[in-house]
């Protein structure tokens, strides 16, 4: 990695994590991870109300080797007893018609590894799989067996996805076992009624698992209760995993927005206008310091285009492109008193400017304050508690969004 690994993990926040699984009979124990997670904004939004994060190694995108904003977040919640989950992308390149090709998978592995390096056994990672196909899957396991042991070696939890064929469920995970030579805990994938309810409580009755996964199938989904009471019933102490595209189901529409666009909109009136609230945006942001100084904090284009708007060309027009701070000294004319900082077209234009620009910096929190304020009522909310502040400067999952939100005048 180009990233100096050590000095970020010695950064890292620690603290304990209190767990509050799903209902279960004799005990509260199903986790339902919140898959899609693959923006800073989503992990602290489904963090802060305790539903743990799922992530897809295909989104984790890497540039000239450092770790993508997202892993850098979850980074934080190690030893804090909160779990992560990573699929490798095959649902979704399965349903693009891709197939994952070896450079992709060698990737993918290493980022697992990367991953597991700092969250050891709170990270789960789903192994290389082919859906539907029971003998590509095998072949998978085979190739990239060295890769996968690397990462369960620093811990991490290894699941894997029992594709339907022609071998029995508990033979698929036996033969699974013995290609990776280590213990999986058992996934099976319920999009599309892919793994049939009967075959997973035979499996749970012939196998007797501590723990299984299942893949996409939400903490709201209609069918989850009858399917966690079936298994239940024959295994009372089975610790149920399982995940889901949750954000998308309190979306909606333009047209019909659910709760997640409605708290968004309302999250972006907080910006709506930097000049309407000066005291609050010089509180956190100091309005007084930056306006006069907007090559700290002006975009290259946005110059050009206010550049433009106030008509300037030639060396003017190059003059503020160039240094905007140096040029609101300049005079308006040469030999006269008036300064550009005094023209009150270009005054409008630059707080219009650091409006937008405060808008920009504060995305991340004004997104996480939504989820955290359309989810609090979600059947999968509330199941573990951050008792650190792992957001130090931006926002506390411990704390109210909104009165936070306000103190950044975001």
């Amino acid at each position: 990695m180009s990233m100096d690994l050590d000095e970020f993990i010695e950064s890292l926040l620690g603290g304990s994590g209190d767990h509050y699984p799903l209902a279960g009979p004799v005990g509260r124990r199903a986790v339902c991870f919140a898959s899609g997670s693959n923006e800073p904004s989503e992990v602290r939004g489904f963090a802060a109300v305790g539903i743990p994060p799922g992530m897809a190694a295909d989104r984790l995108v890497r540039e000239n080797g450092e770790l993508a904003p997202s892993v850098r977040e979850v980074f934080r919640f190690a030893g804090t007893g909160m779990p992560v989950f990573v699929d490798s992308g095959e649902v979704a390149a399965n349903s693009l018609g891709h197939e994952i090709t070896h450079d992709e998978w060698i990737e993918r592995l290493a980022l697992y590894r990367e991953m597991a390096v700092v969250l050891g056994p709170q990270l789960y990672l789903v192994a290389p799989d082919r859906i539907g196909h029971q003998d590509v899957t095998l072949e998978r396991l085979g190739r990239y067996v060295m890769e996968i042991r690397e990462a369960a070696g620093f811990g991490a939890q290894i699941l894997m996805p029992l594709q339907p064929g022609p071998m029995a469920l508990d033979e698929f995970q036996q033969a699974a076992q013995e290609v990776l030579g280590i213990q999986v805990i058992p996934a099976f994938p319920m999009r599309d009624k892919l793994t049939p309810l009967e075959d997973v409580v035979a499996f749970v009755r012939a196998v007797a698992p501590a723990k299984i996964h299942l893949l996409g199938l939400g903490a709201a989904n209609r069918q989850t209760q009858k399917i966690l009471d079936a298994l239940w019933e024959v295994k009372p102490d089975l610790m149920v995993q399982q995940d889901a595209m949750l954000l998308n189901s309190r979306k909606g529409t333009k047209e019909k927005p659910r709760q997640f666009l409605r708290k968004s909109t309302e999250a972006l009136a907080f910006c709506a206008d930097a000049r309407n609230d000066r005291q609050a945006f010089d509180k956190s942001w100091g309005y007084t310091d930056e306006i006069g100084d907007p090559s700290s904090w002006l975009p290259k284009v946005t110059r050009r285009r206010i550049a433009e708007a106030i008509g300037l060309t030639g060396e003017l027009k190059t003059a503020l492109e160039a240094d905007p701070s140096e040029f609101l000294q300049m005079p308006m004319v040469k030999g006269d008193s008036l300064k550009w900082w005094e023209d009150p077209v270009l005054a409008h234009l630059l707080e219009e400017a650091w409006g937008e620009a405060v808008k920009s910096r504060t995305a991340n929190q004004r997104r996480a304050w939504a989820i955290h304020q359309a989810f609090a009522d979600h059947p999968a909310a509330h199941q573990f508690h951050l008792s650190e502040n792992l957001f130090s400067g931006d926002i506390d999952p411990g704390e109210d969004f909104r009165d936070q939100l306000e103190e950044v005048a975001c």
